[in-house]
């Protein structure tokens, strides 16, 4: 029960603040979040966002053998773990060029 009401705190929060970043967080009923960049070029970013957030100690799952090649798949963590997430990624999208 501790576990389902952290996901209900938490995956939300998750998907409003990934959607605020300018990222697509698909419905989840599970304790993860389908991220999805968007675009043309959805693919690339995914995969340069992949890379930066390992090197930032930040692990995400690629989907590109789920034929999801734009997108990544964060668990819902503990709330510093969701923050670190949320982040990197805002890190990463900011130094991105212009569309």
């Amino acid at each position: 029960e501790r576990a389902r009401a952290h996901n209900r705190t938490w995956l939300p929060w998750l998907r409003g603040e990934l959607g605020a970043l300018g990222l697509r967080a698909h419905p989840s009923l599970g304790n993860f979040v389908l991220v999805e960049f968007l675009g043309d070029t959805g693919r690339d970013i995914a995969a340069a966002a992949y890379t930066h957030l390992e090197a930032e100690g930040v692990i995400l799952r690629q989907m590109g053998a789920y034929g999801l090649p734009r997108c990544l798949r964060a668990s819902v963590g503990l709330e510093d773990e969701n923050r670190r997430l949320v982040a990197a990624l805002a890190d990463f999208i900011a130094g991105m060029p212009p569309a």
